[in-house]
């Protein structure tokens, strides 16, 4: 019974390990979620206050296709869609590369800590 029990505290120490290293291996995936969030929240949609300055408008006074991802993040993040793409379309496909993005990190992190634990596993059996 006592060996039982330490066999299953040995595997479940190995799951939470590859879940702290699963989650050390996506933190730059997940910080700028985050940061983006925070972003989104202190700029203004309306007036576009506290965003950054777009540098390409201020130099050369034409509008550059990124114009407005600011202000159109700002409204998608409080869940206007509607006013967000009329701000810039763009914001959409960049959504969907970006979780594209996140799907295959997450599957390439994860894939690497089952072949690390596998290795583990082979040089201790």
């Amino acid at each position: 019974m006592a060996f039982c029990l330490v066999v299953w505290e040995v595997k479940i120490q190995a799951a939470l390990a590859n879940r702290i290293q699963l989650a050390r291996n996506m933190l730059p995936e997940l910080v700028l979620p985050c940061l983006a969030l925070v972003y989104g929240l202190v700029v203004n949609p309306s007036t576009g206050t506290h965003g950054i300055p777009c540098l390409w408008k201020t130099f050369f006074g034409v509008s550059c296709p990124g114009c407005g991802l600011s202000r159109a993040w700002a409204f998608l993040i409080r869940g206007h869609w509607r006013e967000a793409g009329e701000m810039n379309w763009l914001i959409f496909p960049l959504l969907v590369v970006y979780a594209r993005h996140l799907v295959i990190a997450f599957v390439r992190s994860s894939k690497s800590i089952l072949r690390t634990t596998e290795q583990k596993e082979e040089t201790n059996g």
